[in-house]
C-alpha cells in the first residue's frame, strides 16, 4: 500500500521539476540577470508612477518602486555584490520597449553593468528594486543609509 501512494507522489513531484524547467524559461529575448538576482520577462518595460505631486515616484514594469543610488558614478552603476542582492538592478534586454508612461516626463535609457547585462537608467541614472519592499505597503528603501532615494518623475 506504501508502494501506491508513493509512486503517485513521485510523479507529481518530476512533472513539477519538468514544468519549472520549461515554464521559467523566456524566448522573448528580454534580459537575463546572471545569478539570483532578476529576470525581466516582457516586452513593455514602463515606467510609471505612484502617488501625487511631491509625494510621486517611479515604478517600474512590476509595480514595485524603482530607487537610485548617490554613490553610482554617473550613469555607471557601482552596486555589485551583495549590493546588488539586496537592491536589485533593474536589467533589461537590448530589444526591450522601454516606453514611458503618463506622468513620467523624464529621459530613459540604459548602460552596461560589469557583467554585460544593460541596466535601465532614469535621467541617467541607475535604476534599481529593493528586495525587502512588499506589494501593497509603502516604499521601505527611501533614505536607507542617506544614500537611496525614491526615483522621481
Amino acid at each position: 500500500m506504501r508502494d501506491v501512494v508513493l509512486l503517485p507522489t513521485i510523479a507529481c513531484f518530476a512533472i513539477a521539476l519538468a514544468a519549472q524547467g520549461t515554464f521559467g524559461q523566456s524566448d522573448s529575448g528580454s534580459a537575463q540577470q546572471k545569478g539570483p538576482l532578476q529576470t525581466v520577462i516582457g516586452d513593455n518595460l514602463s515606467l510609471g508612477v505612484n502617488g501625487r505631486g511631491a509625494n510621486a515616484y517611479l515604478i517600474g514594469y512590476t509595480g514595485m518602486p524603482v530607487y537610485t543610488y548617490s554613490r553610482d558614478k554617473g550613469s555607471q552603476s557601482t552596486c555589485y555584490g551583495d549590493c546588488a542582492l539586496r537592491w536589485r538592478p533593474y536589467m533589461v534586454g537590448a530589444k526591450d520597449d522601454l516606453g514611458l508612461k503618463a506622468g513620467v516626463g523624464g529621459k530613459v535609457g540604459t548602460t552596461t553593468r560589469s557583467d554585460g547585462n544593460l541596466q535601465l537608467t532614469y535621467n541617467g541614472r541607475p535604476l534599481y528594486f529593493y528586495g525587502a519592499d512588499k506589494e501593497g505597503e509603502p516604499p521601505a528603501g527611501h533614505n536607507i543609509d542617506g544614500v537611496w532615494h525614491l526615483a522621481r518623475p
